[in-house]
């Protein structure tokens, strides 16, 4: 299992992933205009972390498939992780990704789109060994995106709420978890970006993301700040990012790199 993880996070560095496949609250940047259609990709991550239980570091490799038609956007995204505690190494899956985006303002010739996404995490990661939640997670919320001539501007408001906890599954108790990607059992998301296209492949872009426990006296919050630069090669998009906390203890530091191809 170790080779295979690390075989796979060699080969997404090296291949084609949505930038942040796994970071929920953090929105993907607007790729339409590179074309609609199946899109198919690799991402992979390292990260640093400390938290009041553990400290090391994690490697992940995540398989991303995207389908967009003018009316909805499809994403599933399916991590796998190797996770260094306190010294000590594991290997596995993480909890798989649906997400579903439906354009609901979106004038004829116009740069504003505005619309709804309804997320949802399956538990396929192992939450005892901080792999993943344990149950399923469910984050409907807004989306508007502003994009006139070679900018954009982009947010992302939602919830996430725990669906099931307690009924016979593993309980969410002592704060965000999982260690490599951690939410709250109830909280509210945001996410802003903003991009500007410097030349004809390459495209910038800033941004910030967190959570706000609710309804969670165990929760924390939690939000981080990233800067990234895509290259935009016609079907063919590769996305590098360098992610910092500001607020709680997601991570330390983390660095994404993600690409992907449509067909």
């Amino acid at each position: 299992m170790r080779h295979a993880l690390r075989a796979a996070a060699a080969a997404a560095l090296l291949w084609a992933g949505g930038a942040s496949a796994q970071q929920h609250c953090h929105e993907p940047a607007p790729l339409e205009r590179r074309g609609l259609g199946l899109r198919a990709g690799l991402g992979a991550e390292y990260a640093t972390y400390r938290t009041a239980r553990y400290e090391g570091e994690y490697q992940g490799a995540s398989v991303v498939v995207q389908w967009d038609n003018p009316w909805v956007r499809l994403r599933a995204a399916l991590p796998a992780y190797r996770l260094v505690r306190n010294g000590l190494e594991g290997q596995g899956l993480g909890d798989l990704l649906l997400e579903g985006r439906v354009p609901l303002v979106r004038p004829e010739g116009g740069a504003l789109e505005i619309g709804a996404v309804l997320a949802a995490t399956v538990p396929t990661g192992d939450a005892e060994r901080e792999l993943g939640m344990g149950h399923l997670m469910a984050m409907p919320g807004a989306f508007v995106v502003w994009a006139p001539g070679r900018a954009f501007v982009t947010a992302q408001l939602g919830y996430g709420g725990a669906i099931d906890v307690g009924s016979g599954g593993h309980r969410h108790h002592g704060g965000p978890r999982p260690i490599v990607n951690p939410m709250n059992r109830s909280e509210v998301e945001a996410a802003a970006s903003a991009g500007y296209l410097v030349h004809e492949l390459v495209r910038a872009r800033v941004g910030a993301y967190g959570a706000e426990p609710v309804f969670d006296e165990e929760g924390a919050r939690r939000a981080a700040a990233f800067v990234g630069v895509d290259l935009l090669a016609g079907p063919v998009d590769v996305a590098l990012e360098g992610h910092l906390p500001f607020a709680g203890d997601p991570f330390l530091a983390k660095v994404v790199l993600a690409a992907g191809v449509r067909f």
